[in-house]
């Protein structure tokens, strides 16, 4: 025990003892409304990050499909001339927000959307398909924005309350028994010097008042 071989037993080790102890106690409450904090907002938030998860299975699977369609309708070559006629003028927003104190990212997708008429590739040697592809894979980078941060926040949100968590049961097991203990054990010892010291001074004065009575 730590907490004890480096004490003296002395009464200003027993009160930074005991100040150590509601420390301890302190820190093991504070950590665990934080750590009860981390998990309802994770409970809350991940039924909306699977929600938005099978809402980008089934953009990606749309995609997908329409992308084959595509190629039957239009060709490999004339669909791929007009993918690269495609300018994308998207841009991405970073920035950061703290959830209990976690530093979590938010990423936002800018002009996701594209006009019809400025998309690049020519309204008249296309079909309707090519444009509905299109429409179908904007809407799948808005999906996969929207889940990719929200997917990070989870696993931040859980690396702390793992982490938290350790701290409260090390808090909890470990350093609050040891520091009690220490205190049991110090308080006993004292307690039996003090008896002695009270049984020498009862010796000692006896011994006097026999001196005196001779």
């Amino acid at each position: 025990m730590p907490y004890i071989t480096e004490t003296r037993y002395t009464r200003s080790e027993l009160l930074a003892m005991r100040k150590r102890l509601q420390i301890a106690e302190k820190a093991h409450r504070l950590l665990q409304m934080k750590h009860d904090g981390l998990i309802h907002e994770f409970s809350s938030f991940a039924p909306q990050v699977k929600k938005e998860l099978d809402f980008l299975i089934i953009r990606h699977t749309r995609a997908r499909t329409l992308m084959i369609a595509g190629f039957m309708v239009e060709g490999s070559d004339a669909l791929t001339l007009s993918a690269n006629s495609v300018e994308s003028l998207i841009h991405i927003d970073l920035h950061t927000r703290k959830i209990f104190g976690v530093i979590t990212p938010v990423i936002e997708g800018i002009d996701i959307k594209s006009d019809l008429v400025f998309r690049g590739y020519s309204l008249y040697n296309t079909s309707l398909i090519t444009d509905d592809i299109v429409d179908t894979y904007e809407d799948l980078v808005e999906a996969i924005i929207t889940y990719s941060a929200h997917e990070s926040t989870l696993k931040r949100l859980l690396v702390e309350i793992e982490r938290i968590g350790r701290r409260v049961k090390a808090l909890e097991n470990i350093v609050i028994p040891q520091i009690s203990h220490a205190i049991t054990v110090m308080s006993r010892a004292r307690d039996e010097l003090e008896r002695e010291e009270h049984a020498r001074l009862s010796h000692v004065k006896k011994g006097r008042q026999r001196n005196d009575a001779h």
